[in-house]
C-alpha cells in the first residue's frame, strides 16, 4: 500500500500509522506539486479531460468524439459510453449507469456529459468518482469502482462567469 499526500503549506507532515514515525515535509513548488500530481492521476486514477467551450454549440460534443475516434483509429480499443449527469442525477443513479459497464473487457472511453442545472453535490459526487475512484450509492450501499484503465472526458456545460 502507498501513500500519497500532498500539502502546500509549510510545515506539513506525513504520519506514517504502521510504524508510528513522523517526517517533516517541506512544500512543493508549484511546478513540482503539479508534475507529482499528473504522475500520480495517471498512474493511480486512470486519464480524465474536461472539455470546455465559452459557448453553447462550440464543439464540445464533437471534440470527445473526435479524440475517441482518433484514439481508436490507433487501434486503441474503447467502447463509447455517454453517461449524462443532471438535475435529477444522483451517486446512485451514477453508479448504476457506470455500473453496467463494468464487467467488459475491453476499456471505456465515458463521456460524462454534465447538464446546466445539476445536483448540489455535484462536485463531491465527481471528486469521489475522479479523484477518490470510488461511487457509493448511499441508499443500496452499492459501490462503483474506477478503473485506471478507462478514460473520462468531462464535458463541462458553459455558464455565466464560469460558475
Amino acid at each position: 500500500a502507498q501513500l500519497l499526500m500532498v500539502s502546500g503549506k509549510p510545515r506539513q507532515v506525513l504520519l506514517n500509522s504502521l510504524s508510528g514515525q513522523m517526517v517533516e515535509l517541506g512544500p512543493l513548488d508549484q511546478k513540482s506539486l503539479s508534475a507529482s500530481l499528473a504522475h500520480a492521476c495517471k498512474k493511480w486514477c486512470g486519464e480524465t479531460t474536461c472539455v470546455s467551450s465559452n459557448i453553447n454549440g462550440g464543439g464540445k460534443t464533437h471534440y470527445v468524439l473526435s479524440q475517441i475516434g482518433m484514439r481508436q483509429a490507433q487501434n486503441e480499443r474503447f467502447a463509447y459510453r455517454r453517461v449524462p449527469y443532471h438535475e435529477s442525477s444522483t451517486s446512485g443513479s451514477l453508479v448504476a449507469r457506470l455500473s453496467k459497464f463494468a464487467g467488459t473487457r475491453e476499456k471505456n472511453a465515458f463521456h460524462i456529459d454534465i447538464g446546466h442545472i445539476i445536483p448540489a453535490n455535484a462536485n463531491t459526487c465527481l471528486f469521489e468518482l475522479l479523484i477518490v475512484g470510488v461511487l457509493k450509492n448511499p441508499e443500496t450501499c452499492a459501490v462503483y469502482a474506477r478503473s485506471n484503465r478507462d478514460v473520462y472526458y468531462l464535458e463541462i456545460p458553459n455558464s455565466e462567469r464560469n460558475k
